[in-house]
């Protein structure tokens, strides 16, 4: 779980910090994610989620293994 997260958690900022300073520098503060560019913000729930949910799916399988 610590490592699914640590992944998730880098992914999301490093997607986050691209999209509000690389893509759109002039907006960059006062707007949420969603209003500057909602492309990038799908993009970012997307593989997080997915990682997220990869990391809730490992847990189970050891703990159902284990007994």
């Amino acid at each position: 779980m610590t490592s699914s997260f640590l992944v998730w958690f880098l992914a999301i900022s490093l997607l986050f910090d691209y999209i509000v300073n690389v893509l759109h520098p002039d907006q960059a503060f006062g707007e949420p994610i969603w209003v500057i560019a909602p492309i990038g913000f799908f993009l970012i729930s997307i593989p997080t989620g997915l990682v997220f949910f990869a990391g809730f799916v490992a847990i189970f399988w050891e703990m159902s293994s284990k007994e």
